[in-house]
């Protein structure tokens, strides 16, 4: 007799927002950037992307192709993706100085996001960062 498996997905075990919470909030403190994208596809496909793509006002291709392998979202997708999700971070509420300011001091500059004006490291309280 043949033993038969099947591939362990972690989203069948997503039942509720707070798993969802505590799956992301998991995946934000222990992974690397590729390993919290790929968290927040399985959750998106836990809750479902149609719905998950449509609270987050993108279209259902565009919220994959974001979460896809390899995929870098921007920090405004991630937010209205967490959002979507039920959740939102709390540095998705700020304006987008604060965010860039906050994405300053915790990421390096090799993962820094085109988006922010250059000058702006030597701008911050008069020191350079």
């Amino acid at each position: 007799m043949t033993l038969k498996t099947h591939p362990f997905d972690v989203a069948e075990y997503l039942e509720t927002d707070g798993d969802i919470h505590l799956f992301l909030q998991a995946a934000l403190e222990e992974g690397s950037e590729e390993e919290f994208v790929h968290a927040l596809a399985t959750a998106a496909r836990a809750k479902g992307m149609t719905e998950v793509a449509q609270k987050a006002g993108l279209s259902r291709d565009s919220l994959s192709k974001s979460l896809a392998e390899g995929g870098k979202p921007l920090f405004n997708t991630i937010c209205k993706e967490t959002k979507a999700l039920g959740y939102l971070w709390p540095w998705c509420k700020l304006g987008s100085k604060q965010q860039r300011l906050i994405l300053m001091m915790l990421l390096p500059p090799c993962v820094m996001p085109s988006s922010y004006t250059p000058g702006f490291r030597e701008g911050f309280q008069g020191k350079s960062l």
